[in-house]
């Protein structure tokens, strides 16, 4: 059986989400559903996320919409209660160095006039398919 949070599942935070998963637990079996002593912390995060016997995980909205949906069901979303970030909301940005930055943001049309996945690859000298690469 599989229960995992690995978004920002670091170090720093390993111990409050491994507080937080002993509260779902315990609540879990005083209600009759098994669930794991621990975490999984390790393997594919697919592999995780399409196992038959998930019981319960966190995704980003990437993989959920490109992916699982339809396969999983969204139970809830966390509030870290981040500053500037009302509950319900969040928000997230892509930066890059100064000095390594190919091309701005508003010159991919791939999604939005944002970043697409293929100019978001670590190298500096991306290729984005609607403009070619990038100089």
């Amino acid at each position: 059986m599989i229960a995992s949070l690995p978004m920002y599942d670091r170090p720093e935070t390993a111990a409050a989400n491994d507080r937080f998963w002993a509260g779902v637990r315990d609540r879990l079996r005083d209600a009759g559903i098994a669930a794991p002593d621990a975490l999984t912390r390790e393997g594919d995060l697919w592999d995780q996320w399409e196992a038959p016997d998930l019981l319960l995980s966190q995704t980003c909205g990437l993989p959920y919409r490109s992916r699982l949906k339809g396969t999983v069901t969204i139970v809830g979303s966390p509030d870290y209660g981040l500053e500037s970030c009302p509950p319900g909301y969040y928000a997230s940005y892509v930066v890059v160095r100064a000095e390594d930055m190919a091309f701005a943001p508003g010159d991919c049309t791939c999604i939005s006039s944002s970043f697409c996945a293929t100019c978001l690859r670590s190298s500096s000298r991306r290729a984005c398919p609607t403009r070619g690469s990038a100089s």
